[in-house]
């Protein structure tokens, strides 16, 4: 553990991770360009070092925002608060952020803003050197056990399991979800909140951009490989979402973005039904049926035609993907076909197939694999400066509240945004 500064603190911040950093790093600049008096603010981490969990953003890249962010693809409590926090601050406001604060030059790759770099690690140590630079102190190796009113009701009093104690006026909650566990955020440190939520605060903790085990066998024979693809999600109902993009089969099932975008989706569903949606995958997104049908039709009477049929489909689909599923159909009698043997029908069957793979999903792999948490205290739990509603100089921000976006800079730009409602918060009370 550092050694302690001080015993008592303006401002406490319980996690270390990217809403923590940037809370801090954005109120004291708004601090300092107004010639005020710097707060006392200590970021408490269970963590060596700050950012563990930021490090590992975008495959250590670190997708910081993206240009297209639109609160209507999130999952949340409250679209109406989600949009008005999103709109004040900004994905350009980010950029501006990153560039004029912490000298952080951004690169775009479409709709998609990284760091110059393409390091995660410029953006922690950009975020890091701010906030000691501006006189924030960083505990470290220091798991909060508990936050309670103290005996004088204007302060907080926060204690640790090795006789650490603070006071602070305001205590900010940046703790994180319970996504990759052993980045420190296990989803443990929601019991620091109990005596100041009800369990109607509460949205359960599911794992959210996560991969799907399958009952399916074909995806374990051809582990590894990656194809374009779409996904449609239903039940008896109707329609629950679409993706298009690439996909991964993996010995355990599927995986890739667009299986990550999904999952979410697929957990709440389960968590709300007891059972899973049907998932229906088609391995060629970019044809109708009628167009791929015609495709075969005219490469049959070419020398493509004297081919095994997973070799004669290689130039739109992988064969080994198409031998994969076959082998496990009612049309595994046509592995041994040469494309010239078939007729129309059969071709029509193979195809209808190949564009409707049905997936029985049998679980996700979990919090140790996810990207984010989806579930956390409401966000209409809050107000719109992310204090707790009733309970005064307490904020919680980032995962830790009921918001999970997409991949693509979504979630960490909830972080920055809802760590600027919070720090405007308290400066205005400073």
């Amino acid at each position: 553990m550092n050694e302690l500064m001080n015993d008592y603190y303006d401002i406490a911040v319980i996690g270390g991770g990217a809403s923590a950093l940037w809370f801090t790093s954005f109120l004291l600049s708004q601090i300092k360009a107004s010639s005020n008096k710097i707060p006392s603010i200590a970021i408490i981490d269970s963590n060596n070092a700050p950012g563990k969990k930021l490090l590992m953003t975008g495959n250590g890249r670190c997708n910081v925002t993206n240009l297209d962010i639109d609160s209507s693809s999130y999952n949340t409590d409250d679209f109406d608060k989600l949009s008005m926090i999103l709109n004040s601050f900004t994905p350009e406001d980010t950029i501006n952020y990153l560039r004029n604060e912490l000298g952080i030059m951004t690169v775009n790759k479409g709709s998609l803003i990284y760091p110059m770099t393409l390091k995660a690690i410029t953006v922690n140590n950009g975020l890091v050197n701010h906030v000691k630079t501006l006189g924030a102190d960083l505990i470290l190796d220091t798991k909060v056990t508990s936050v309670s009113k103290s005996e004088d009701k204007d302060i907080y009093l926060l204690k640790s399991s090795d006789k650490f104690s603070i006071y602070a006026k305001y205590v900010v909650f940046a703790f994180g979800g319970a996504s990759y566990p052993k980045t420190g955020s296990d989803g443990k440190s929601f019991s620091l909140l109990r005596g100041f939520v009800d369990k109607s605060d509460l949205v359960k903790l599911l794992p959210s951009l996560v991969q799907l085990n399958t009952k399916n066998m074909f995806p374990g024979k051809i582990s590894g490989t990656r194809t374009s693809a779409s996904l449609l999600l239903s039940d008896k109902k109707g329609i629950i979402s679409c993706e298009k993009g690439e996909i991964l089969f993996t010995d355990y099932g599927i995986s890739g973005i667009l299986v990550m975008q999904l999952s979410g989706i697929i957990n709440r569903y389960f968590e709300e039904n007891n059972r899973y949606p049907s998932l229906e995958c088609d391995l060629l997104p970019d044809l109708s049926l009628e167009e791929a049908i015609d495709w075969v039709l005219k490469i049959k009477n070419n020398s493509l035609g004297s081919l095994k049929l997973s070799d004669s489909l290689q130039g739109i689909l992988l064969p080994e993907i198409v031998e994969s599923i076959l082998d496990e159909s009612e049309l595994k009698k046509y592995l041994d076909f040469n494309l010239s043997d078939l007729n129309e029908s059969d071709i029509r069957r193979i195809f209808t197939l190949l564009k409707k793979v049905k997936f029985r999903i049998s679980s996700s792999l979990g919090f140790d694999n996810a990207q984010v948490t989806s579930g956390g205290i409401k966000l209409q739990s809050l107000t719109n400066n992310m204090e707790l509603k009733g309970k005064e100089n307490i904020f919680i921000i980032g995962e830790a509240v009921n918001v999970d976006g997409p991949c693509g800079g979504y979630n960490l730009q909830w972080a920055w945004s809802s760590a600027v409602q919070a720090a405007r918060g308290i400066y205005d009370r400073l």
